[in-house]
């Protein structure tokens, strides 16, 4: 944890994994509000869980590739910032066609994110401890992963759109954090 930005990234995987995981409750939820018809509410919301995926493992491929063409802190906080702005288009959202592709957009973005979380922390773990270090980056990620749908949960019991609020508030946390705290001296600038 005394490692540069290592702190700073284990919060960014847990709060960008429980962000992520967050939807896995309001989707569908949203969806009936949108749609009447069960069957239909059940498929659309499927198809659109089953895209958001699909846009996640793209954009963690794709950001694998493009993270040492742009300055790394940069590229984060941009992903960060559109993360935060597309968070408070869903909180507006009137159409399952408007969900499907904000929700997907956001799931492009959080997927590039974590890839660059991983690829920052890979720049400043030494390499006897990279297994314990990525050991315990996983665990914040998982951590993220299981916190996501119970707040998501706990925030929709309240008000369907607070979970957007929520992500919103998260997104901005973590843009702060990253700006204020990360340095281009611990950051990767060219592909090794």
């Amino acid at each position: 944890m005394r490692l540069p930005n290592f702190t700073l990234l284990a919060v960014l995987l847990f709060l960008v994994t429980a962000i992520d995981r967050s939807f896995g409750p309001v989707i569908p939820l949203f969806v009936v509000r949108l749609i009447p018809n069960a069957q239909e509410a059940a498929r659309k919301a499927g198809v659109i869980i089953s895209l958001a995926a699909f846009g996640e493992s793209f954009s963690a491929w794709y950001s694998g590739r493009r993270i040492f063409r742009h300055s790394p802190k940069r590229f984060l906080l941009q992903r960060l910032a559109f993360g935060g702005m597309v968070s408070v288009g869903l909180g507006f959202v009137g159409t399952v066609s408007q969900l499907l592709w904000l929700r997907l957009l956001l799931a492009l973005l959080a997927g590039g994110t974590l890839t660059i979380a991983y690829t920052l922390a890979s720049r400043v773990i030494p390499e006897s401890e990279r297994a314990a270090a990525f050991g315990l980056l996983s665990s914040f990620a998982m951590l993220g992963g299981a916190a996501g749908p119970l707040l998501g949960g706990l925030l929709t019991s309240l008000s369907i759109r607070l979970v957007f609020v929520a992500d919103t508030a998260a997104f901005g946390l973590l843009f702060a954090l990253a700006y204020r705290y990360t340095n281009e001296t611990s950051l990767p600038t060219k592909e090794p």
